[in-house]
């Protein structure tokens, strides 16, 4: 057990240093997209829609992502409420369910995480990458915001957010990133 004790403490030690580092996503080292999520968000709390049932309720959560731009280049960023899957609007609500699933395999308790969706009243995004801001008014049925981009090589922090006209502001559940 004493040996046991001992080497979960030098793992410990090893990876209680990195837990205030970043962990940069690598974007455009091919031409394939990257897709970031609010799961990777960083910020002090360490609040994030980590869920869908959080996702679907439009949790108000902020932060950045931590980046590694591996090719300098244009590259587009298309901010998203909805995963690209769907063809929902950013601003749109969901009635009841929109998806297959397993009714026989989830508890009754879990259902919002699979039906349902509150509407957000989101006017326009704003980008803040590469030491630049970009902003952009929101149409009702607009499904995302997509801005195009100059980046250097290089660890970055992406912000990207969505601004209501009740000054709240809420990350970008989904952002797809694509070097062009």
């Amino acid at each position: 057990m004493i040996r046991l004790r001992a080497e979960y403490d030098t793992w410990w030690n090893l990876v209680s240093t990195q837990f205030n580092r970043d962990t940069p996503i690598a974007l455009g080292q091919d031409a394939e997209p990257v897709k970031l999520t609010t799961h990777d968000l960083r910020n002090e709390a360490c609040h994030v829609a980590w869920n869908q049932r959080q996702v679907r309720e439009g949790l108000a959560v902020s932060g950045y992502w931590a980046v590694d731009i591996r090719q300098a280049g244009r590259y587009q960023v298309a901010l998203r409420r909805w995963p690209e899957e769907t063809s929902y609007a950013i601003t749109a609500g969901i009635n009841g369910d929109d998806s297959d699933w397993r009714r026989d395999c989830i508890e009754e308790k879990n259902a919002p995480a699979y039906q349902g969706g509150t509407a957000l009243d989101i006017g326009w995004a704003q980008l803040t990458l590469g030491n630049a801001n970009y902003q952009q008014e929101i149409a009702s049925d607009h499904t995302q915001v997509v801005f195009t981009v100059n980046l250097a090589a290089g660890e970055d922090q992406l912000f990207a957010s969505f601004h209501d006209n009740k000054e709240q502001t809420i990350a970008p559940y989904y952002v797809y990133v694509r070097r062009l």
